[in-house]
């Protein structure tokens, strides 16, 4: 399992990516992945995941997201997100939602409307990789 390799906040992480999503891909339904994520694209429904979530500047998600770490370098999120480590919102990135984590990074320059709870979130079963 690979972590972020710099430690700034900052600082955008490198991945090894179980999956990419580029920013011409448009997904709608349930996806659920081991591993770390990058979203470009658009996405509506249920992201899943084991390791880390990250979407990129390009991306607009609505829905709900759940992983390990959850890193929003841009883009526009309209999602519930629940994070066992983090969710890290960066500058440029526009969050509607609630956040549960233990951890709640918000960048100046990024924007944030809803609720947040910073306890651990409820234990889940771990997550096996499906596409629907």
């Amino acid at each position: 399992m690979a972590g972020p390799s710099k430690s700034s906040r900052g600082a955008t992480p490198e991945l090894e990516l179980a999956a990419f999503i580029g920013q011409e891909a448009a997904l709608v339904g349930q996806l659920s992945f081991a591993g770390n994520v990058r979203l470009d694209g658009s996405f509506e429904g249920e992201l899943r995941g084991g390791d880390v979530v990250v979407l990129g500047p390009s991306s607009r998600v609505s829905g709900s997201i759940a992983a390990r770490r959850v890193i929003i370098l841009g883009g526009r999120v309209e999602a519930d997100i629940v994070a066992r480590e983090a969710v890290e919102i960066r500058p440029g990135a526009e969050v509607l939602g609630a956040l549960t984590s233990p951890e709640i990074l918000v960048d100046p320059g990024a924007k944030f409307s809803g609720t947040f709870h910073t306890e651990p979130p409820p234990v889940v079963a771990e997550v096996q990789p499906t596409a629907t």
